[in-house]
């Protein structure tokens, strides 16, 4: 009983201790290192986790950043395709309503040519009726005499 005490004794002087649960495996290996007697490598290994660290927390950030960024785009590719497809709708309506208004265009066009035709005409029989007033004067009263 002696020897298995002394064995497990000696295993835990020799060996790192035993890692608690929430620890992750870098930082048991760099506390048992350093509890080991804090040389120049074990401080080299804390120097390269506390970079590794700072490294993983950049890329972590990074890819938060990232998927901000792509969340971002796609809600703006949304609202653009909405922006889009009210464009074309409108677009559409912009064409219904030239359209529209070309067709009211040569009505009126044809309109003003059929005023101007009645008043040229009206104008021939006002001055019909002035030229057979006259007649019809002079041939009543100057002629008879």
């Amino acid at each position: 009983a002696q020897a298995a005490a002394r064995s497990s004794r000696s295993q835990t002087l020799v060996g790192p201790p035993p890692a608690p649960p929430n620890w992750s495996l870098r930082a048991w290996l760099l506390r048992s290192r350093m509890a080991d007697g804090g040389d120049a490598r074990g401080q080299q290994l804390m120097w390269t986790g506390r970079k590794l660290q700072q490294a993983t927390d950049a890329i972590t950030e990074a890819t938060r950043t990232a998927a901000e960024t792509e969340s971002t785009g796609f809600r703006v590719l949304e609202e653009l395709a909405t922006q889009r497809a009210g464009l074309e709708r409108v677009r559409g309506q912009v064409d219904t309503i030239e359209s529209t208004e070309r067709s009211v265009r040569d009505r009126l066009v044809a309109m003003s040519r059929r005023l101007k035709c009645r008043q040229g005409v009206l104008c021939l029989m006002v001055f019909l009726l002035v030229f057979a007033i006259v007649l019809i004067i002079y041939f009543m009263w100057i002629k008879p005499k």
